[in-house]
């Protein structure tokens, strides 16, 4: 009887045993799923072994938790693996800006090889000199792949791996269509191993080096030859996607078809370089100097101003600063007198009545929100403050400028009130309107100076 509890003992321990040593493989599984940097030939290998090794574990767990004779530490020690797998595969236990992949470490690789990513750059763009747009990505398995070369895109032709049936587009071609050699292509990777880098796209007047993979994201450095203006680095600034780390360098992150594109720990990291930013270039994102594309907001009195007050809030006007030289702020606005013109702002910081500043959140193309602007000049004021008679009053004229790339507005219009805070409609506005021979426009999609200056895209300085 003795003998047989002893060898029941002796087969549950090499149970547990078993079991601990399947929970470490399985961590170390996970650490090598959540922090390798490459989605090939590793990434199946990972889920082929933690597929073996799943149905063992389960089989040695279930005999775990209802034998009876196991005692309560054994039982409990799963439990434990179970949840430092979870922390390990969450990346609860590698806080991203002490992991391998995160912004520091990025950082201090950058430093490292400075001199290198130069080297590759320049060298890329000497050997390519058949296109203006060339990207390169080689596989960062070389041992296990058959070709060195993953992806690659000259202008707007692109060529992958995997279009081996392609006839019409080949590696080969691409390379004749760039002007690169086999030992050119075969330097460029030598030189981007030796920056640490994946990948490398360059174009005209900058570089992009693939730094590493991580999960479902990739980093890279954005790398320019000429110091970036003081608008790139504020978009740059206040871009998700992106870190600024000098007013060459940007730090970038992207997801694939899943996952976050939000730069993790982006605000830690900046609020870091802040200082170094504001002593080398004189960059501060919350300066409040005037820039391009700024909003001025009015709070003015008399006539017209009192009756936009009563109905929507303080603002009564808004104008956009179109540029700032050494003595003289030029703003593109909506008014009564001028309609949409552009003209010096004639107040001056310190007076009375000089106009609230605010700045947007978000990235913008300044180029083009001023290009907008620009092409309205002439335009007359809108004094029906009807959506679609081709003329503008002043909140008007800014949302028909700030529009993102694929055409949304970013300043959305909401339906108008023109009534006061007690229901009334004022006197003014049926003098005004009955003068032009129509009803007030009440719930007509419009908007006003105070909505505007409420958005949560703006920010006061």
């Amino acid at each position: 009887m003795y003998d047989k509890r002893e060898r029941r003992r002796g087969w549950m321990g090499a149970v547990t045993a078993v079991n601990v040593v399947l929970w470490i493989l399985m961590i170390l599984l996970s650490v090598a799923g959540a922090y390798n940097d490459s989605f090939g030939f590793f990434e199946v290998v990972v889920f082929a072994v933690s597929a073996f090794v799943l149905l063992p574990l389960l089989v040695t767990q279930v005999v775990i938790l209802f034998f009876k004779g196991m005692r309560w530490w054994q039982k409990l020690t799963p439990f434990v693996l179970v949840a430092i797998c979870f922390m390990v595969s969450c990346g609860w236990l590698t806080p991203a800006d002490t992991s391998w992949h995160g912004t520091k470490a990025m950082a201090r690789n950058y430093e490292r090889h400075r001199a290198d990513l130069d080297s590759l750059v320049s060298y890329t763009r000497r050997a390519a000199d058949g296109a203006s747009y060339v990207s390169l990505e080689y596989n960062t398995l070389d041992r296990w792949a058959k070709r060195k070369v993953q992806w690659m895109h000259v202008d707007s032709i692109s060529w992958w791996s995997s279009d081996l049936d392609d006839d019409s587009i080949s590696l080969g071609s691409q390379m004749l269509r760039a002007g690169l050699t086999p030992q050119e292509m075969d330097t460029i990777h030598r030189l981007l191993r030796r920056a640490d880098g994946y990948s490398i796209t360059v174009t005209d007047s900058t570089a992009e080096v693939g730094y590493r993979f991580a999960g479902f994201g990739a980093f890279s450095y954005r790398l320019f030859d000429r110091p970036l203006g003081e608008n790139q680095m504020v978009d740059a600034w206040g871009d998700d996607t992106q870190a600024l780390y000098s007013d060459r360098v940007i730090f970038c992150h992207g997801s694939g078809a899943i996952g976050s594109d939000v730069y993790p720990g982006k605000e830690e990291f900046q609020a870091t370089r802040l200082d170094f930013l504001r002593d080398s270039c004189g960059f501060d994102p919350d300066n409040p100097n005037l820039r391009p594309c700024d909003l001025l907001f009015y709070a003015d009195e008399g006539g017209m101003d009192d009756a936009v007050r009563t109905s929507t809030g303080d603002y009564t006007h808004v104008a956009l600063v179109e540029s700032v030289t050494a003595d003289t702020v030029w703003i593109i606005d909506a008014t009564r007198r001028y309609g949409v013109s552009r003209r010096p702002l004639m107040r001056k910081p310190g007076d009375k009545t000089y106009p609230d500043v605010y700045r947007l959140n978000v990235a913008i193309d300044t180029f083009a929100v001023l290009r907008r602007a620009r092409a309205l000049i002439g335009r007359p004021y809108d004094n029906a403050f009807l959506p679609t008679n081709d003329a503008f009053y002043c909140s008007e004229l800014i949302v028909e400028c700030y529009v993102e790339p694929d055409g949304r507005w970013i300043f959305h219009p909401q339906p108008m009130n023109w009534r006061d805070a007690d229901g009334n409609m004022p006197q003014y506005w049926i003098d005004h309107f009955d003068a032009l021979g129509m009803e007030v426009p009440e719930g007509v999609l419009g908007s006003n100076p105070t909505d505007l200056s409420q958005s949560s895209m703006l920010r006061k300085l």
